[in-house]
């Protein structure tokens, strides 16, 4: 897309906005979650009827094939550290992403063919990276046509 202007953005996600996002990405993906309860939910079971060693797959087993450690961090970052100071930076190319205020921090990049989904939940807009990157912002501060164009730049397995 030729003529692309880069634009910077800083904003803070609220404790509601971080959680809202969060909650929004894990009920999208509904069935993935139901399966990851209902696995730590038999494996409880079997720990409380017949060994507490069954928990052991909850710490060995179960991390390198789920996402738990993301589900629970998600909830307990936004009620423990509070709001968030976010600045991204959108390229034509790439979108670019820091949290912290005043950080002296280089950006963390990620090319837009790596952005897997974009979808709104309540007031803010959540980009879904490869390897699960999500990069939120508020709906109040994003020109519908930077979302198109992070649309019209996903990969192949963008949705």
């Amino acid at each position: 897309m030729s003529g692309f202007e880069p634009v910077q953005l800083s904003y803070t996600l609220s404790r509601r906005q971080r959680l809202v996002a969060h909650v929004g990405m894990w009920l999208h993906y509904w069935p993935g979650l139901l399966l990851l309860l209902t696995i730590v939910a038999v494996v409880v079971a079997l720990a409380v009827l017949k060994s507490a060693w069954f928990l052991l797959i909850l710490l060995v087993g179960l991390p390198p094939i789920n996402n738990l450690h993301n589900l629970l961090a998600g909830f307990l970052q936004p009620l423990l550290l509070g709001p968030q100071q976010v600045e991204v930076t959108l390229e034509e190319s790439r979108i670019g992403f820091r949290f912290g205020s005043g950080s002296d921090k280089e950006p963390t990049w990620l090319p837009l063919e790596e952005i897997v989904h974009v979808e709104r939940f309540g007031d803010v807009h959540t980009l879904l990276g490869a390897g699960g990157i999500a990069i939120n912002i508020p709906v109040t501060l994003v020109d519908a046509r930077y979302l198109e164009h992070v649309r019209a730049s996903r990969g192949p397995t963008g949705c």
